[in-house]
């Protein structure tokens, strides 16, 4: 994957873009910046190639997370993406994001967002 930086845009801090040697950038942005990378990556696909033992082991030093809580994260960014974009009830767009139950989307856009899916579809 390639990532176009602007010149004047450090990715990381103290490092200039046109300074990078090339090696690998372990990056931990927090939850404000990945809300704003979130338009970007829900259109993004990933694919590892790992054994669940690995993935499991290397997750958390790697990603800051386990692949339960990624996949919770995931689940909850399509969910908020169906809710934006779509006229889907709660109940349907939670399953299709893999919840059976729309209370566990709700709580956990609530925890995201501080509201509800039909007050987010309202705009907050």
């Amino acid at each position: 994957m390639r990532w176009a930086i602007p010149e004047h845009a450090p990715l990381v801090q103290g490092v200039p873009p046109g300074s990078w040697d090339g090696r690998p950038l372990h990056l931990r942005p927090g939850s404000a910046r990945l809300a704003l990378l979130e338009p970007i990556l829900r259109r993004m696909s990933l694919t590892i190639a790992l054994s669940t033992s690995q993935l499991t082991r290397l997750s958390p030093r790697h990603f800051g997370a386990t692949p339960l809580q990624m996949q919770a994260e995931l689940r909850v960014t399509e969910f908020t993406r169906f809710i934006e974009e779509t006229d889907l009830t709660t109940t349907e767009a939670a399953r299709r994001v893999g919840w059976n139950d729309p209370r566990i989307a709700t709580i956990r856009l609530q925890g995201r967002s501080g509201v509800t899916p039909s007050r987010y579809r309202k705009g907050g």
